[in-house]
């Protein structure tokens, strides 16, 4: 009897499972006048109540799927922009089976749901074949909210220590307004993040990156950010100035103007401060809060400008202009343990620093559509940076017991100029067969750098005798050529299956002189040259490469394979010795892209790719080391090609109800990859150099979890990764294997809470582990907690008030610290245009910046000074229309 309750229970399972299985709406969707296919359909499915329960879009195909939908009574909803919708009555039950709608026909006419009233929230998301387009109205921000606070707002997109932004753990390289390049890339659109407020953006779009022809490269995993304004914002001058003044001397002033039009586009912003922010005197909130903490105090100037415009249909100019000049003056103590055999030394140094940039960079470039079948692209980049740096150091070398090894004093000065000038050409064709092209791209790139050094060390024994005094005068002169040419064609085979064949030439030249000049006491004067560090190095390197490949491209699946030989020369010759090296190798590449969309919204990728890398420039020749002399740095001409084996799992996913989820799993194992040698006398000098190593690797897997709570306005974003390195190093010809584990967790939450009362919150935990071989193999390992609190509060008479709250602690330095700044402003004038503003940094006096370093030779702990408690008055006026970010609640302009 038993036997027969768990025969018929399982085959009650299975039937169960059956229906489940088979319960499913699926159709085809046409354009009813010409029978036309209808690829990007939306497909909504309501219940009763009007609540979204399902949501998909159209094939290139017209299909579309809606898996395992719920039971109940529901309407689903086609509709597709210029033609009216359809609606479908339909009930789902236990034993509902498939239901299938083969011929679902869209007439052309305005979107109208005639006799039917659908109140719905909109979606958050919407998926336009690879682009995902967020609704910025569905994120509610504060009235001077700024660009980089939306974004943070978006379920998905995290932002690391130094303000790079992530989409589901990919790294966002290029933000576009319009669809028109903002800036070169992401690090330099800090500032344009700053200056462009939040309540002027209508769409927030995140793709793939793409090539020319407009395909994304497979394996590229780059995302790229679209910003698209409003319409009521592209009439008129937008923009915004403001100056503050504060205790200690602090001040700061900025003002940026923004022109949006359907065919031209300009930015512009200027701002000058010595707080150490991007920020405008009137921004309120510690949207910068990664940054208050950074070492030292920067006084800076600067101005960039972008402008994109359309001369014709067929033609557009782009052009880049900005000038920095800042100045940083920091106290820095570092505290670095040298990794040696069974034992360390310890380096203790408290260093002034002063160092003064000056950076200037130029570049435009245009576009030209000739046909739809010809492209062109012209691009020119110029830069020049005027570096000048101080350093006044003393330092103290001790081993295991405490016992000194040296001490002494250096001073440097070191003033270098770096010039630099790119040309880059661009053609694309496309062939009368839809699919075929081909793309050649020249390349040319030069670069120099001239610079002259004194270096004066002072060095002791432990009995304090003079053990060594070195007072050097140094002239590096550095020049890189670099010219490149690439080719590629596509021919489609058939519809899924295509072939593309590419080529690929790199000849890079590089000279480096230098010479060294000891200080003679009898003639006061600079003039015996050291031979040990001059010299004359010239550096050729010829690389070729042909890549073939195999694209199949069929609905949800898309595959690569693509294989390559590439062939790499390189010669390195020092006329001061007159040494001479030749290096030959040819390697096979080979690189396969997997991706299954599972879904409009679900998406697994595999990429694999096996490459060599030759090594940079800075690897052959020596290196003066203006910090420390007794720090050696060598050149290595026998460095040879690195192979690279990369691979890369993720698994990315989106709910229509504002989850998004991601896991990633990356590993590289390389073969004669480059590495450090270190040799170190008793003394306390050190020498090293690079070296080729085999065995060393890295695994890194992490997930991502953003989540949009639409009431109460909540973004959860949560980010977790984990990083383990196999590292090998010689020191003192003895190997060393350095394995570091790395284990980062980060959440941060956006709140706003009845229109009232906004929070932001980032919260970080860091494990820091390293394990040395050398010594018996002992391991050093550290924590570190960050906490970011902001909160705003928006009372009535127009007045703001809100507190930030940075805490740190680092177990390894036994540092810990509360950074808190407040400020309270009113809005004046009819529209509110007018801001007042006082402001608190600091309050209790605790800032500080600590940090801790490994790698595979040393470990060290830097703390340095900081910008400390100053309170700040400012004025603030707003140009443009104006578009409240809430639209309702007491007190908000």
């Amino acid at each position: 009897m038993n036997k027969l309750r768990v025969v018929l229970t399982l085959l009650l399972c299975c039937n169960c499972t059956c229906l489940w299985a088979q319960r499913e709406i699926r159709g085809t969707v046409y354009e009813k006048e010409n029978r036309q296919l209808l690829s990007g359909a939306s497909v909504l499915l309501f219940n009763e109540k009007s609540v979204l329960k399902a949501q998909t879009l159209s094939d290139d195909k017209g299909n579309f799927l809606l898996e395992h939908p719920p039971i109940g009574n529901f309407k689903l909803i086609i509709s597709f922009m210029g033609f009216k919708a359809e609606i479908i009555p339909l009930e789902i039950t236990e034993k509902t089976g498939p239901l299938v709608y083969k011929y679902i026909q869209l007439a052309r006419n305005s979107i109208k749901l005639s006799g039917v009233e659908i109140k719905v929230d909109k979606p958050t998301f919407a998926v336009r074949k690879d682009t995902i387009e967020f609704d910025a109205d569905q994120f509610q921000t504060h009235p001077n909210a700024t660009l980089q606070n939306l974004l943070q707002k978006i379920p998905g997109l995290t932002v690391d220590d130094e303000g790079n932004f992530y989409f589901q753990g990919r790294s966002i390289n290029e933000l576009y307004i319009d669809g028109r390049r903002a800036m070169q890339s992401m690090k330099d659109t800090k500032r344009v993040l700053e200056a462009l407020k939040a309540n002027m953006v209508d769409k927030i779009q995140v793709s793939d990156k793409k090539d020319m022809a407009g395909m994304a490269d497979p394996g590229n995993t780059d995302k790229v950010v679209n910003i698209v304004i409003k319409k009521k914002m592209k009439k008129g001058i937008s923009g915004s100035a403001g100056v503050g003044y504060g205790t200690d001397n602090r001040y700061s002033a900025g003002g940026n103007i923004n022109l949006f039009r359907e065919n031209k586009m300009l930015l512009a912003n200027i701002f000058t401060n010595n707080i150490n922010s991007f920020q405008d005197p009137g921004t309120n909130n510690e949207s910068g809060y990664l940054r208050n903490n950074q070492p030292g105090i920067n006084k800076t100037i600067r101005g960039e400008n972008n402008f994109n415009i359309d001369l014709s249909k067929k033609a557009k100019i782009t052009g880049i202009l900005s000038h920095n000049t800042s100045q940083i003056n920091s106290d820095e103590s570092r505290q670095r343990q040298n990794i040696l055999q069974d034992a360390s030394t310890y380096y203790l140094s408290n260093t002034n620093k002063e160092d003064k940039r000056t950076a200037t960079m130029m570049g435009t470039s245009l576009d030209i559509q000739a046909n739809p079948r010809n492209k062109i692209s012209l691009t020119g980049i110029i830069s020049r940076i005027k570096d000048v740096q101080h350093n006044s150091n003393q330092y103290l070398t001790t081993g295991n017991k405490s016992d000194t090894i040296n001490h002494g004093l250096l001073r440097n000065l070191d003033s270098s100029l770096q010039k630099m000038m790119e040309l880059k050409a661009d053609y694309m064709h496309n062939f009368k067969k839809a699919g075929a092209a081909w793309v050649i791209s020249f390349n040319w790139k030069s670069s120099w750098q001239y610079s002259y050094q004194y270096n004066y060390n002072q060095n002791n024994t432990t009995t304090g005798d003079m053990a060594d005094t070195i007072n050097q005068f140094v002239t590096p002169k550095n020049k890189t050529s670099e010219f490149s040419f690439r080719t590629s064609l596509k021919e489609p085979i058939n519809n899924s299956l295509s072939f593309q064949l590419s080529y690929e030439l790199v000849n890079t030249l590089l000279t480096n002189n230098q010479h060294t000049f000891n200080f003679d006491n009898i003639k006061k004067g600079y003039l015996i040259s050291s031979d040990s560090l001059t010299y004359h190095f010239k550096n050729t390197t010829f690389q070729q490469a042909v890549r073939p490949s195999l694209n199949f491209n069929k609905g949800k699946v898309m595959v690569a394979l693509i294989g390559g030989m590439s062939s790499y020369n390189i010669s390195s010759t020092n006329y001061a010795s007159n040494n001479a090296f030749r290096h030959h190798n040819i390697n096979f590449e080979r690189i396969l892209y997997f991706t299954y969309k599972i879904n409009n919204y679900k998406t697994l990728g595999v990429f694999y790719t096996g490459k060599s890398a030759s090594p940079e420039a800075r690897y052959y020749w020596p290196v003066a080391n203006i910090q420390n002399p007794l720090y050696i740095q060598l050149g290595n001409p026998d460095l040879g090609t690195t192979f690279h084996n990369m691979l890369d799992l993720n698994y990315t996913s989106l709910d229509i109800k504002g989850l998004s989820f991601s896991a990633m799993l990356m590993g590289d194992y390389s073969t004669n990859d480059i590495s450090t040698a270190v040799y170190t006398d008793s003394s306390g000098k050190q020498v090293s150099k690079p070296v080729n190593v085999d065995g060393t690797y890295r695994i890194a897997p992490g997930f991502t979890l953003g989540k949009r709570i639409k009431n109460p306005a909540i973004t959860l974003n949560y980010r977790s990764i984990l990083d383990i390195s196999h590292n090998i190093s010689l020191i003192n010809n003895t190997k060393s294997i350095a394995t570091q584990y790395s284990y980062s967790n980060m959440l941060s939450a956006s709140m706003m809470y009845k229109k009232l009362l906004e929070f932001t919150t980032l919260a970080r935990i860091e494990y820091t582990g390293n394990k040395y071989s050398i010594q018996q193999n002992n391991y050093y390992d550290y924590l570190k907690y960050y906490l970011f609190i902001d909160m705003n509060a928006y009372l009535p008479a127009d007045i703001n008030i809100g507190t930030g709250i940075n805490y740190t602690n680092n177990t390894d330095a036994k540092q810990h610290y509360t950074l808190m700044s407040g400020w309270i402003s009113k809005s004046f004038l009819p529209n509110k245009s007018l801001m007042v503003k006082l402001y608190a940094y600091d309050i209790f006096r605790q800032n500080r910046s600590v940090n801790t370093f490994f790698n595979g030779t040393y470990r060290e702990t830097m703390q340095a000074t900081t910008l400390s408690q100053y309170f700040m008055l400012s004025v603030t006026t707003r140009i443009g229309p104006r578009l409240p970010g809430i639209k309702k609640g007491p007190g908000l302009p």
